[in-house]
């Protein structure tokens, strides 16, 4: 599979995210007071991620845009090899202490394509723990998990091995 993307990473994910138009717009993408907005911004840019899971380490670039949208290629790795990678797409925002996703759509390879996003797992909603200037941490209370993301520069990619 890896090999199947690799023209598309040739491209980038910061070119093909400036493609992607969400099929549901953005009307209805959470509002926030003053203090929630400047706060929404320091989430504004490229972070990185890991975690461990499935015998292996999961790693992500999740890119949050300014208008409400979010791009996230992740791939997993087992014996420091990547074995398996998914991009998707969707919308974001912060709202009462919380950061939300909601994922609308994926990468088959030449374009983004919707996915029903009535799928509870697409949905994702993470009590804020912690927020620093390059430094976020955010809880999924259903999963029990605890994620901690840094802010990467522009041209960051994911590394081939893990």
């Amino acid at each position: 599979m890896i090999r199947s993307l690799a023209g598309f990473f040739a491209l980038s994910l910061a070119a093909a995210a400036a493609d992607y138009v969400s099929p549901v717009g953005h009307d209805h993408v959470l509002k926030s007071n003053r203090q929630e907005e400047e706060r929404r911004q320091a989430w504004i840019g490229h972070w990185t991620g890991e975690a461990s899971a499935e015998g292996g380490i999961y790693r992500w670039l999740v890119i949050r845009s300014a208008d409400g949208t979010f791009y996230l290629h992740g791939r997993m790795y087992q014996g420091g090899v990547g074995v398996a990678e998914r991009i998707e797409a969707g919308e974001w925002g912060l709202a009462d202490g919380s950061y939300i996703t909601k994922t609308d759509s994926e990468w088959d390879g030449a374009k983004f394509i919707p996915i029903d996003p009535s799928q509870p797992n697409l949905w994702g909603i993470y009590r804020i723990v912690g927020e620093q200037k390059d430094e976020l941490t955010y809880r999924h209370e259903g999963l029990d998990k605890t994620y901690v993301v840094k802010r990467v520069g522009e041209k960051y990619e994911l590394p081939e091995k893990g």
